[in-house]
Parts: C-alpha cells; structure tokens; sequence
C-alpha cells in the first residue's frame, strides 16, 4: 500500500495507473471469494432463523428500533414545544381562542 499511493499520485502514464488499480483492488480476490460466499450464506440463514426475509431486513430491524422508539418519544415532546412556543408569539387578542 504505501508504493501504491504514491505511485497512483505520480505515474502519467494513464494505463499504467489503470493496470496498478486493477492489481490493487482484485488482490487476494480468488482466496477470498468462497469466504465470502459462506458468510453471505451464514447471513442468511441467521435472518431466516430469526424469522426475516433478509439480512438486510434483519439489519435495519435491529438498527432503526432505537431511533424508531426515540421518535415515538420525541414527536409529542416537539408538538408540545412548537405549539407552545407559537401561541407566546401572538397577540394576546389572540391567545384567549387558543385555550
């Protein structure tokens, strides 16, 4: 890696570049690929086992329940505050139909 930034940089000669990018993010692909195929899979059958279409189902269930409980939360609190902090802004004419 630390030849390859430099070299990146520095080298005119746009095909070289282009045949050193394509060495450097390809490397190690072959050995790679069947692991990537087993936890792909292993991905899978953890979310059907948890009873989801998809990982990625899985995935955004467990991430956005925290946010989704926050909102619940946060929405009454904020209609509250913004309700609130307009009828401070009317006239009081105003103010006495609002109750």
């Amino acid at each position: 890696m630390p030849a390859y930034l430099p070299a990146m940089k520095f080298l005119k000669d746009r095909d070289v570049r282009e045949k050193l990018y394509r060495a450097f993010v390809t490397r190690a692909g072959e050995e790679n690929t069947p692991l990537l195929d087993q936890i792909l899979s292993l991905k899978q059958q953890q979310a059907k086992l948890l009873g989801f279409g998809s990982y990625a189902e899985m995935s955004m269930a467990r991430t956005h329940a925290a946010a989704r409980t926050l909102t619940l939360t946060l929405t009454p609190t904020l209609t509250l505050t913004l309700t609130l902090t307009r009828r401070a802004r009317w006239p009081p004419r105003w103010r006495r139909w609002t109750s």
